[in-house]
């Protein structure tokens, strides 16, 4: 096992695993949510999460829709 650290919403994380680390891996607690991702500065396509491999303090930011939003009363 080898310990790959990295970087989620500005806070360090730190995995454990036995071959490679993919997005996919790290994005499992977020399932069935409407998210979007970024790889150091990259947004990533959810389609693309299989395939992306992560190493050493790559910095990965989550954001999530949120209601509302800003209007313009005259």
């Amino acid at each position: 096992m080898k310990k790959i650290k990295l970087v989620i919403n500005g806070n360090d994380k730190t995995f454990l695993c036995s071959n490679d680390l993919l997005l996919l891996n790290v994005m499992n607690i977020y399932r069935g949510k409407n998210v979007a991702v970024a790889l150091n500065s990259e947004l990533v396509k959810k389609d693309d999460w299989l395939t992306t491999k992560l190493k050493e303090y790559d910095r990965i930011e989550i954001v999530t829709p949120f209601p509302g939003g800003w209007s313009e009363k005259n």
